[in-house]
């Protein structure tokens, strides 16, 4: 068996004050004991068990079709438009909206959540204009919106925006916004939630779903349902479903599915079954076991139970904090009776039912909700009847939960927490998390929250909108909070917002510059795997390592960008244990001058050679796992290690590299089956070829 070494950490040692290193985690995402050898090694693990949850959990709207991890800003393809407005309706304001956008340019569209603002916005710009589409970021600040550039022709679009300032600063700021529109001969429109009127520089409209009867009509027509069924799911669908909800529930009725047994899956009715079943003014003991269940969904019974009497103790406390002087009832003997709970729980007309669960071989019963929207509802109507001090003995249980146990399940309840009451969870949980007021592991918990916050799109403008101002404004553990959130899914969301952020901590940083370094290599390899944007990261260190330096502090951003790229070039995929650089190459064959040109700085840094030449070989030896064109890749690459290598380097690495190889190999392995070898009898070629002239 040849040898497959693994590649030296690309992380660093802990230094100056720096936080605690992270410590290990099983499976589930607990938190063991670890050395303290800097954060920034503990990332893939970090990310690992994310996605590991993300892939076997469902999150999202009841009866969604999966969960969108693709980057919510960016150009937008043709293709993606025109499937997107394909059976859109026009709303009652459009025409006059349409109208005010083709000769002012800018416009704004206030409404709720879930009215169909996007798909409206996408309509007018695409009416307005022939050339592309943008998405820009729901945090951009007005500032920089009258402050960036707009290609001419371009359509721009903001979605979910926030309101800032003042009345007086809020109208000016605009009016700086749409001149720099008209300037550039754009076109922007900007959706929000807020309509105050109080800006009279940009036309608002307050914006109300289009008539569901002709969008369902729409929907069906053409296909073998009958058109009288658009007016019965009309008149069943009320204001709790969003657009999004409408069109999928849509798009199944047209492919022939029962409508029944899709209204069944659902069922915005959940929100009134809730709220019946509070009213009826179940038991403490139920209340809480429905309260445990919302923040750690795929628990066993005995964990169900035993965490439902912690929280109850904890609210006990509280509630003699309240009422000085209150003592717990004393048990009579032979008063004591065998509770049942259990089959309570369960049967009858509760939230919570019993699902035999596989694992392996065998199965076991698990507590679940009835019905998955449950959660959110449930959480919804805690908010809105329990006072302070339930929510103090919730804040002390969360914590707990946080330093003991599984932190994702907690984040994924916080996160469906914030969709409902964001300041509760911002200010008992995200700020003192982010600040280090609960160690390492509570700065894990926060990052967790705040990319299981980015798969829902209510939350993701309050999560990205968090993750800017700790980069920007926060202490140095929330820089390093914002650093982590960045590298996963809030890199995925965002792309250029995450690569720039990264890139201004490592050069800002006066201690911390590894750990946004170790940030900007995971999010490489978080974009390599789920989206196209990857490139960002190769652009920004293949730019920033050629430019000559002309200024005193240009030789310090070049060894930041050195940095950056030995851990870049090291970086694993955390789920595939493979090389994130090989990957990307596969990936994106076109960018193998540029994967050349980084290879050939880091090999010609003589501190790092060894560990880059033992990561170049894996990397080789391993690319027939990712690829189906190993060969065709390593020819590439040695075409372009020649060519970005001087003379006297190359020369240098084919012996260096040649050992490595002997080294690593397997010496009854045929050498044309060497990958290495490959690469090294390709660059001795093209070496011992003239080279053109200047």
């Amino acid at each position: 068996m040849p040898h497959d070494d693994p590649v030296p950490s690309a992380g660093g040692g802990s230094r100056g004050d720096r936080p605690d290193a992270p410590p290990a985690t099983d499976a589930a995402g607990t938190a063991t004991a670890g050395p303290r050898d800097g954060w920034q090694n503990h990332l893939p693990q970090v990310m690992q068990v994310f996605n590991g949850q993300v892939t076997s959990d469902v999150v999202g709207v009841a009866g969604g079709e999966g969960r969108d991890r693709r980057p919510v800003t960016g150009k937008l393809e043709a293709a993606e438009v025109d499937l997107e407005l394909g059976h859109f309706i026009p709303p009652s304001a459009y025409d006059r909206a349409l109208e005010a956008l083709l000769t002012e340019r800018i416009v704004v569209l206030c409404g709720a959540t879930g009215s169909g603002k996007r798909t409206s916005a996408l309509g007018l710009l695409r009416d307005a204009t022939h050339l592309p589409l943008v998405v820009l970021s729901s945090v951009i600040t007005l500032k920089e919106l009258a402050q960036r550039s707009y290609e001419p022709g371009y359509g721009y679009l903001v979605v979910n925006h926030q309101g800032e300032g003042s009345v007086a600063e809020r109208d000016f700021t605009w009016r700086t916004v749409r001149d720099r529109i008209r300037e550039c001969e754009a076109y922007l429109v900007v959706t929000t939630a807020d309509h105050d009127g109080v800006v009279e520089t940009v036309r608002q409209f307050p914006w109300q779903r289009p008539d569901l009867r002709a969008v369902l009509r729409g929907w069906l027509a053409g296909t073998s349902v009958e058109p009288a069924l658009a007016e019965t799911l009309a008149d069943q669908l009320t204001d709790e479903y969003t657009m999004g909800d409408v069109a999928r529930i849509a798009r199944r009725v047209a492919a022939g599915e029962p409508y029944r047994d899709v209204l069944a899956e659902f069922e915005a009715g959940s929100a009134s079954r809730v709220q019946e079943w509070f009213d009826k003014e179940p038991s403490v003991q139920e209340v809480l076991e429905v309260t445990v269940l919302a923040f750690l969904e795929g628990v066993n019974h005995r964990t169900l139970e035993a965490q439902a009497v912690r929280l109850e103790r904890l609210l006990a406390d509280r509630l003699r904090d309240e009422q000085p002087g209150r003592e717990r009832p004393a048990v009579e003997p032979g008063s004591l009776a065998l509770p049942a709970g259990r089959r309570r729980r369960t049967t009858g007309d509760g939230l919570i039912a019993s699902e035999q669960v596989s694992l392996g071989v065998t199965t076991r019963p698990l507590p679940v909700f009835r019905r998955p929207e449950y959660r959110r509802h449930i959480l919804a109507e805690l908010c809105r009847r329990y006072d302070s001090p339930f929510w103090d003995a919730m804040r002390e249980w969360l914590q707990a939960l946080v330093v003991g146990e599984s932190a994702v399940r907690c984040a994924q309840g916080l996160a469906w927490l914030a969709a409902v009451d964001f300041d509760e969870v911002e200010q008992s949980y995200l700020d003192p998390w982010s600040r280090g007021e609960a160690g390492w592991t509570g700065q894990t918990t926060a990052a967790y929250l705040l990319w299981w916050m980015c798969l829902n799109e209510e939350t993701t403008p309050a999560a990205l909108g968090l993750a800017k101002y700790w980069a920007s404004h926060g202490n140095p553990r929330q820089r390093w909070t914002a650093a982590m959130a960045y590298g996963g899914e809030l890199g995925i969301r965002e792309p250029t917002q995450a690569v720039n952020r990264l890139w201004h901590l490592v050069t800002t940083s006066a201690d911390g510059d590894e750990e946004a370094a170790s940030a900007l290599a995971m999010l490489f390899a978080t974009l390599t795997v789920h989206t196209e944007e990857a490139g960002r990261v190769v652009s920004l260190l293949t730019r920033v390592l050629r430019r000559p330096p002309r200024r005193p502090g240009d030789a310090r951003v070049v060894d930041r960008a050195r940095l950056v790229l030995f851990k870049v070039l090291l970086i694993r995929d955390p789920d595939r244990g493979e090389l994130a650089s090989f990957m990307f190459l596969d990936k994106h064959p076109e960018r193998v001058a540029d994967v050349s040109t980084l290879w050939a700085e880091a090999i010609c840094n003589r501190p790092h050679r060894e560990t880059v030449l033992n990561a170049l070989w894996s990397g080789l030896h391993r690319l027939g796992r990712i690829s189906a064109t190993p060969v065709a890749h390593a020819h590439a690459l040695a075409q372009g290690l020649a060519a970005a290598l001087p003379p006297a380097e190359a020369l240098s690495f084919q012996h260096d590299f040649r050992l490595v190889d002997v080294r690593r190999g397997n010496p009854s392995r045929p050498a044309q089956q060497s990958l290495a070898l490959v690469l090294l009898d390709v660059l001795e070629r093209y070496c011992r070829a003239p080279r053109p002239k200047d």
